[in-house]
């Protein structure tokens, strides 16, 4: 079988970082509005006042995190829990992109929080929304970003090819890139990168959350993306201790069946098994335990995994074609 028809991520290097492109003339237009405060000087909109200059997104990020976050939390936790509300309730503009009719609001908080779509400004904008109100250091980056590491077919020919692994930073070769923002935040003292419109399958999968880009450091997200690295903290901490926030990490065969099992049991959208590298290095290695759950079970599990590698671990997760 090929390709799966949903590895859109090839051409999300044209349509995700078109925000910035565009929103030279919607920032000027808007920023006069009672919902914006812009900084066109800059070419990135002042997101520290946002949420107060908006009502309405106010209210949205108060209510938000009154439902969802406790006071028992850790940061990282919070991190996560905002990350992966606005996955799962924002879509990326991709048909007003396509018709060139990008709003001004997609742009901003209020896109994501109201409207539940938005470009790459708009969840970056959104997310430190989200940080500022649970004082959690963030800062919007601005920079260049290419093709997302592509979803693989567990039936494909091969694995994806793996963009270039150099430093992120102006010099080095960005051809093939869009302007980008995303985001970096502050956990015991050390800074680490979330591109939460990176981590937003395009087309929008219900259900469907990717974890390429949550609190990475500069040399997993420089593979794809650029920037200006004096104007920016360096982030050189290594992520592998936010595995537990992600998931359960299988470390044996039985372990990886049921928790194939027991998503099937939840009737989950997504199957999701972490490993350790050493254990299962690939996805072509993944598939036999869902093929033997299928076996012993009689049920049909998801035929497409999305792969990502997170520090020491790999993420797979089983999503349905269609």
């Amino acid at each position: 079988m090929g390709r799966n028809q949903h590895s859109g991520a090839k051409t999300l290097m044209f349509i995700l970082c078109i925000c910035l492109c565009a929103a030279a003339f919607s920032w000027h237009k808007y920023g006069s509005s009672e919902t914006g405060d812009y900084d066109p000087d800059d070419l990135i909109w002042n997101v520290d006042h946002a949420a107060s200059a908006d009502k309405e997104v106010k209210q949205a990020v108060q209510d938000v995190i009154a439902k969802s976050i406790t006071a028992d939390m850790s940061d990282a936790q919070k991190v996560k829990v905002i990350h992966d509300y606005i996955v799962l309730n924002c879509a990326y503009d991709y048909e007003n992109y396509r018709k060139d009719t990008i709003p001004s609001e997609s742009f901003t908080p209020r896109g994501v929080l109201v409207n539940h779509i938005a470009v790459c400004e708009g969840y970056a904008a959104a997310f430190k929304a989200f940080m500022d109100e649970l004082d959690i250091p963030c800062k919007v980056m601005v920079g260049t970003a290419g093709e997302q590491e592509e979803m693989e077919n567990i039936e494909g020919a091969g694995k994806a090819d793996k963009a270039d692994n150099s430093a992120g930073q102006k010099g080095n070769d960005e051809e093939d890139t869009e302007n980008h923002a995303w985001n970096i935040v502050c956990l015991d003292n050390c800074w680490y990168h979330v591109d939460v419109t990176f981590d937003d399958p395009v087309p929008d999968r219900k259900g469907m959350i990717s974890y390429n880009y949550f609190l990475v450091p500069d040399s997993v997200i420089s593979r794809n993306h650029w920037w200006d690295a004096g104007e920016y903290p360096a982030c050189i901490a290594d992520n592998n201790a936010f595995i537990s926030l992600i998931g359960h990490v299988c470390n044996s065969g039985e372990e990886i069946e049921n928790e194939l099992w027991s998503a099937y049991q939840k009737k989950t959208n997504n199957y999701m098994v972490i490993v350790p590298k050493s254990f299962v290095s690939d996805y072509e290695k993944i598939y036999p335990y869902k093929w033997s759950v299928e076996e012993k079970t009689s049920i049909h599990l998801p035929d497409y995994v999305y792969t990502t590698e997170y520090g020491q671990y790999n993420i797979f997760q089983f999503v349905n074609g269609d």
